[in-house]
């Protein structure tokens, strides 16, 4: 078992100060836990793990545009924290893939959960749906293609590597503001609907999971009911649904409980979902989900929790332009591992920070610029001042142009009056009598007789481990 964190564990965006906590933060015991199965025999080198961890982080924070400038920078005395060093490019590739990636693993979890007592992005998010356990997004990302400078993939054709890094999915907790667990998977075509049952998996029993049409899947809808978790999500276009019972039948919203799928078809699910449709304009938006009972989940809600989902993509847009994600630095698992790992891990510390100058100066959480925020950052390290960073950024918001206005508007269902009165309807009351549960239709593997001539890897892990809703905000 690692080392306990210190409670006072509390990582700043500054690059010396960041240095320094990271490297005191890696003590000989914790290394020693992380390395027991990578590396028994641990040794002292020239690149030792301490400056292999604070060279890739620094990568990372200063958005290096290769590991050749890393190298250059360690040669030139410019990685905070660690000596003048002088290695060959060769060397500190070959590090990378001699150090396990758990090594970063271990350390952004442990910085996940020392961050955990503070994060609140979004606590008027809890309010949506008081009875969830935990209401987290869900989605997935393609990690941009490997440059085509080793022999690691010599069966892509030039031209073919576009997503030799793989895809991540990721369940963010939209209250805190913390990922809670994280799935990769080398094969980059692979159907993101595969990476949803294990993240759902790593949350509490009654958690709220809000995702996008790509993860549409009859069979997985049922799966989530098999767990215990709810969801929200669109309405898929031309999809065959039968009407059980209406709850509400206005000019601009309607409220059902559908069955989908065609009546004798073989796609079919085990229980029926709730379909509620709100007219925008000339235009009807249609949800899904499987919290049948509208006073438990008004429509409204269930519109602003999908809003919500927004939140992932900002997360994917900071990781990949603002940390640098888009351009991978490595082309074996193992490196391109460490990389997402470091990358989320500055992540985290660095939305905590942002999230604190949106508070401090009344701003929505998303107001804060991730680009201006990391250019501010850099003007902080290169001429470091007296008062501590947290403090600097929130007296020179404005001065820094921290904040950009209207990021949520575009996101955001307009509510006429006409549309908030319909809502307001009265709901036909539901028996419970006229429901009867089918037999789903078990579709065949379509991929199980397809032969692969190299199978891809995956890698599962949770960074927070299961806790009620409730304590996130105390």
């Amino acid at each position: 078992m690692s080392e306990p964190i210190d409670p006072e564990f509390r990582l700043t965006a500054d690059a010396a100060a960041l240095s320094a906590q990271v490297r005191a933060t890696l003590t000989p015991t914790f290394l020693a836990s992380v390395l027991r199965q990578g590396l028994p025999d641990y040794r002292a080198r020239v690149l030792t793990i301490e400056v292999v961890v604070l060279c890739v982080l620094h990568l990372v924070l200063r958005g290096l545009p290769s590991l050749r400038a890393v190298v250059r920078a360690l040669d030139l005395g410019g990685v905070p924290g660690v000596a003048r060093l002088r290695v060959t490019p060769q060397a500190f590739a070959q590090r990378l893939v001699a150090l396990p990636h758990t090594l970063f693993l271990d350390l952004l979890t442990h910085a996940v959960t020392a961050l955990r007592p503070e994060a609140k992005a979004h606590p008027e998010r809890a309010r949506l749906a008081p009875f969830a356990a935990a209401l987290v997004g869900i989605d997935d990302t393609t990690l941009d293609k490997v440059l085509r400078k080793s022999e690691a993939f010599p069966h892509v054709a030039t031209g073919k590597a576009t997503g030799l890094g793989g895809r991540v999915g990721a369940a963010v907790d939209l209250v805190t503001g913390l990922i809670r667990a994280i799935a990769y998977d080398t094969d980059a075509g692979g159907n993101e609907r595969h990476r949803l049952l294990p993240l759902v998996r790593a949350l509490p029993v009654g958690s709220l999971v809000v995702f996008d049409l790509g993860y549409f899947a009859f069979d997985l809808f049922d799966a989530l009911g098999e767990h215990f978790t709810y969801f929200v999500t669109r309405m898929k276009g031309r999809v065959a649904h039968r009407v059980v019972h209406t709850f509400v039948d206005a000019l601009d919203y309607r409220d059902q409980l559908v069955w989908l799928g065609s009546d004798g078809g073989k796609a079919q699910m085990r229980w029926p979902v709730r379909l509620f449709e709100v007219r925008v304009g000339n235009a009807w938006w249609s949800y899904v989900t499987n919290v049948w009972e509208p006073t438990l989940l008004p429509a409204l809600n269930a519109v602003r929790i999908y809003e919500a989902r927004w939140s992932l993509e900002r997360t994917f847009a900071a990781l990949k332009r603002a940390l640098g994600l888009h351009a991978l630095h490595t082309c074996h698992v193992n490196g391109i591992l460490i990389q997402v790992w470091a990358s989320l891990l500055l992540y985290q510390l660095l939305d905590v920070l942002r999230l604190a100058v949106a508070s401090a100066r009344g701003w929505a959480p998303d107001e804060v610029s991730w680009a201006m925020l990391m250019e501010a950052l850099g003007s902080y390290a290169a001429q470091p001042r007296s008062a501590p960073l947290p403090g600097w950024l929130i007296t020179h918001a404005r001065e820094l142009n921290l904040r950009v206005a209207g990021v949520e508007r575009r996101t955001r269902v307009p509510i006429s009056q006409a549309l908030r009165t319909d809502l307001q309807t009265p709901r036909a009351p539901l028996s419970l009598d006229q429901i009867t549960p089918h037999r789903p239709y078990r579709r065949p593997d379509r991929f199980a007789a397809k032969k692969q001539t190299k199978p891809s890897q995956k890698v599962f892990v949770v960074l927070v481990p299961e806790f009620p809703l409730a304590e996130s905000l105390n």
